[in-house]
């Protein structure tokens, strides 16, 4: 065998050596890159506007436990950033929760919200995020927060 033969075959187990490797790196970190691929097709559709609602201790306790059951809908595999998204807004209610339950005074509030919409693989995905209590109401009526 030649020279130059040997040196073929050489480069040849090379590149097939270093195919392989990217192939396991690809395979690796499919799941990822998969996130991030439906991360920024769906980002394009998003659309955030504010909401306000009077709620009362029970509706927004309800509220948060209905956005804790749409987060689990979408695998943390391959959506985990919207899992996350829609999760986080639903936790920092838990705040508001806790003050209104100490604070029974009160028995509603309006709650300011951003509500995100997504166009997410042909539907439509909308939730709540971004609380804030502006105003409570007692029984000598609203009062700014």
């Amino acid at each position: 065998m030649s020279e130059i033969e040997r040196t073929k075959g050489s480069s040849l187990k090379i590149i097939m050596g270093l195919l392989i490797i990217v192939l396991i790196v690809l395979g690796a970190n499919f799941s990822k890159i998969q996130n991030l691929h439906s991360k920024n097709t769906t980002y394009k559709s998003k659309k955030v506007t504010t909401v306000t609602k009077e709620m009362n201790l029970g509706e927004l306790i309800m509220l948060e436990n209905e956005q804790i059951q749409l987060s689990k809908k979408y695998d943390k595999r391959k959506n985990e950033w919207l899992h996350d998204e829609i999760h986080s807004g639903a936790r920092s209610m838990i705040d508001h929760s806790a003050y209104m339950s100490h604070h029974s005074e009160y028995d509603s509030a309006k709650v300011k919200f951003s509500l995100v919409t997504y166009k997410f693989n042909g539907k439509i995905v909308e939730f709540l995020t971004n609380p804030k209590i502006i105003q409570v109401h007692s029984e000598s009526g609203w009062k700014d927060k």
